[in-house]
């Protein structure tokens, strides 16, 4: 079993919970969605990027993976099985976007959020 302290595996966890039935939710990310977002978990992780900081579900039952620091934030969702779409800010330039994540992206991430940085389990998302 992976242990809590491991940021990729508490992002994992957060990502397979969106899916449970939450009667509060009326767009619960379902399970294709939920897989998508898996991978581009693993897909970060083999690129050596940072965690995500937060793990929440979106509008209309996607995926929201977040991280933030200073100034620079970039972020993904995972809008549906097969598409998704990201955004980098690194402040006072214009923000990027893309439908794909790729080497030029996760090299972005890396740059605005470093591997390097303390970890801190995403906070759950208030209710």
């Amino acid at each position: 079993m992976i242990s809590d302290t491991n940021p990729w595996a508490v992002a994992a966890k957060r990502v397979a919970a969106l899916g449970r039935a939450d009667s509060a939710r009326s767009t619960t990310p379902g399970p294709d969605l939920i897989a998508d977002a898996l991978r581009v978990l693993v897909w970060l992780a083999g690129e050596r990027a940072a965690p995500p900081h937060v793990v929440r579900a979106g509008p209309a039952g996607t995926i929201y993976l977040g991280w933030r620091q200073g100034s620079g934030g970039f972020e993904v969702e995972v809008l549906a099985a097969g598409r998704l779409r990201w955004s980098a800010d690194a402040g006072e330039e214009s923000t990027r976007t893309g439908r794909r994540l790729d080497k030029p992206a996760a090299d972005m991430l890396r740059s605005l959020i470093p591997l390097s940085r303390p970890f801190h389990p995403p906070r759950e998302a208030s209710r």
